[in-house]
């Protein structure tokens, strides 16, 4: 079944555990970038881009009952209503995109990620924390399986970052610390150190929320 992916840039929100700048290994080895993006689920432009996947969908159905001369399933968009602790919704909702980091199958594969742009379009590799501002280009691929049966999937192509949350795994003084009278440090190794926290903490990467 001939399926054709549409390319379409989401609107501008915040990103919720971006897998950005490396792969999420945790349950695949090959390697998942990817980020969610919560916006406001009744602004304008974000329904217009639902209403794009839902029809990317339906169009899909449609063609899945056309070939098969059978009824099928819906799988779940990539779209979730968020939940406060409260159990209620907050009027936002949460888009998925992703991208594996391995394109193709057998022998012909390659090694693909999403490119990364800062507001003025200028290439960029800034570690990418949860809460920055930022607009998602991606293919929106339809797909149809017997057992989950017909939907569609953001693949994750590039990013513009309108405002950077860098990620540091936490490692602020401020979410810690109050300042005190004492030892000041004389600054020289305060990057080295500064690198070696990103970089002991880049596993846990996916858990950085805002």
């Amino acid at each position: 079944m001939k399926t054709k992916s549409t390319r379409i840039t989401s609107p501008k929100g915040s990103a919720v555990y971006p897998w950005l700048n490396e792969p999420d290994r945790r349950f695949d080895q090959t390697g998942v970038y990817s980020v969610s993006l919560r916006v406001k689920a009744d602004d304008k432009d974000v329904v217009t881009f639902v209403d794009m996947i839902k029809k990317i969908a339906d169009e899909m159905y449609a063609q899945v009952i056309k070939e098969t001369k059978k009824k099928a399933k819906k799988a779940d968009l990539p779209i979730k209503d968020v939940i406060d602790v409260d159990g209620n919704e907050t009027g936002e909702i949460d888009i998925k995109f992703k991208l594996k980091s391995q394109g193709g199958q057998g022998d012909k594969t390659w090694v693909q990620r999403p490119a990364l742009f800062d507001s003025k379009g200028k290439p960029m590799n800034d570690k990418i924390g949860g809460g920055s501002t930022i607009k998602v280009g991606c293919e929106a691929v339809p797909f149809f399986s017997p057992t989950v049966g017909v939907g569609v999937t953001l693949r994750l192509k590039a990013v513009q970052i309108l405002e950077l949350q860098e990620f540091n795994g936490g490692a602020s003084s401020a979410s810690w610390f109050t300042t005190e009278q004492g030892f000041e440090t004389s600054g020289k190794a305060a990057e080295e150190v500064a690198a070696e926290n990103v970089e002991a903490s880049t596993a846990f990467q996916g858990d950085t929320d805002f």
